[in-house]
């Protein structure tokens, strides 16, 4: 598990350089800001109308059940508490899901309202229009656009980072490997230490005396009866194995 950590930090490293990194991060903080706008939006109508009577804050939303009045409270909070989220977290793969989530949500919601009364627009959108003095038809043409871009952009990003990030993290695996290979080469390019030749034991070697010269003459057992020159004077002898001594 630890090894795996320490490959994503490294792999959060390479990809904190690159200049995906820095759409990526452009794209969340836009989205950031257009997700607080509506919230606070929305948050300031229900404070300015908190008061009115209108017969139009009290309709209820066909999906939810809410009135518009409530309605406009939980969106703005909800708008809100996304964009502060995506202001404030660091994983970049969390901040792209959750602005692919906002996406799905409120295209669910637009399917679900449609689901519910075929021929109706959301009253969100109906009370948007109505708050900033526009059609309804301009403002549900926006407002699909938006979750259009949000849904696409998200998921073009969301692969589009994982790709960075998967060939990156083959490269630091083929870097461990490369470098294990070398220490390895290096290893076994050392020369291996010689160890000195150990002397035959010292009794398989016997001495003789020379008849001529009276100088000591080493040789091996094996040799034994063999007749050579002497070492020191040149004179024949005849090697012989001395005898054994009594204790």
């Amino acid at each position: 598990m630890t090894g795996r950590n320490e490959l994503m930090n490294k792999r959060d490293d390479k990809t904190s350089a690159s200049p995906l990194h820095y759409w990526v991060s452009g794209y969340i903080y836009l989205t950031a800001t257009v997700l607080a706008l509506i919230g606070l939006f929305l948050l300031s109508t229900w404070w300015t109308t908190r008061n009115s009577s209108d017969w139009w804050l009290g309709w209820r939303d066909p999906l939810l059940g809410l009135t518009n009045r409530a309605l406009l409270v939980v969106g703005g909070l909800l708008h809100v508490a996304v964009a502060t989220y995506l202001f404030a977290a660091r994983d970049l793969w969390l901040r792209l899901l959750a602005a692919l989530w906002v996406g799905l949500n409120h295209l669910v919601y637009y399917a679900g309202v449609h689901l519910v009364e075929p021929s109706a627009l959301p009253n969100a959108e109906r009370f948007i229009g109505w708050r900033l003095q526009l059609q309804p038809e301009t403002v549900d043409a926006r407002w699909r656009i938006f979750q259009l871009c949000l849904m696409v952009t998200s998921t073009v990003f969301l692969i589009l980072f994982w790709h960075s990030s998967w060939r990156q993290a083959q490269q630091l695996k083929q870097q461990a490997w490369f470098k294990q290979w070398q220490q390895s080469r290096a290893q076994l390019s050392q020369p291996k230490p010689v160890s000195p030749q150990q002397p035959l034991p010292a009794d398989d070697y016997t001495k003789n005396v020379c008849s001529h010269c009276g100088q000591k003459i080493a040789f091996p057992l094996s040799r034994v009866g063999e007749s050579i020159a002497c070492p020191h004077c040149g004179a024949r002898v005849t090697l012989r194995q001395p005898p054994a001594q009594v204790g």
